[in-house]
């Protein structure tokens, strides 16, 4: 209930400053982004999962000289470890995760030669653990040849999968440089996220470089 109560609080007030801030935007362009990196889980998903983990992101918003208003997304995948593994049985496993956020920027230093900005916001998430084993399956093939025949192809039989949607929070920085004369940047960024699951809340750091614009 507390935790419930916490993320109505956060969207509430971040609703109202996503709103004050419009004016700011009279003379905002549009702007988006695509990245990938590491993802580093935090206590308590780190104790059930390996040390590295990996992720995609992509966003687009408005954004002027000093302000703007992005919408993200992000998916991170991390593996689970082994004692976890064998505790249920399962020859391998997964923690995949994928949110939506809306997130106010704030740059400090767009006009120089570095964009250092910092971000903060909350949204929906989706955590899904999946515990799997190596298989084989049979599909059709074709060859002008022989015709369509039957062929083996190696997959992931999955064996038990848990699906939850949660909100959570995120709050990030990171620092963008110009690529000659373009609109283009090339950024590193590293993103805080709380998302507010039970028994215990899942946290990780995921670190994305990528392309700005």
């Amino acid at each position: 209930m507390r935790n419930l109560v916490s993320m109505k609080t956060l969207l509430t007030y971040l609703a109202i400053s996503s709103l004050a801030a419009i004016p700011a935007f009279s003379q905002a362009n549009f702007t988006g982004y695509v990245g990938a990196g590491p993802t580093v889980p935090l206590n308590p998903l780190a104790s059930r999962t390996s040390n590295v983990g990996w992720n995609i992101s992509a966003g687009g918003g408005i954004s002027n000289n000093h302000v703007g208003l992005m919408l993200d997304f992000m998916y991170n995948d991390v593996g689970i470890n082994g004692p976890t593994l064998a505790q249920v049985g399962a020859p391998q496993g997964n923690v995949h995760t994928w949110g939506f956020t809306l997130d106010p920027v704030i740059h400090v230093t767009r006009e120089g030669p570095a964009d250092v900005y910092v971000t903060a916001g909350g949204g929906i998430y989706r955590r899904n653990v999946e515990f799997s084993q190596p298989g084989v399956a049979e599909v059709g093939f074709f060859s002008p040849w022989f015709g369509y025949y039957p062929g083996l192809v190696g997959v992931n039989q999955v064996l038990a999968s848990y699906t939850t949607y949660k909100g959570g929070v995120d709050a990030g920085a990171g620092v963008a440089f110009r690529l000659g004369s373009s609109r283009a940047k090339i950024f590193a960024e590293a993103r805080y996220h709380y998302i507010f699951t039970a028994p215990t809340a899942t946290t990780m750091i995921p670190v994305t470089v990528g392309l700005r614009w």
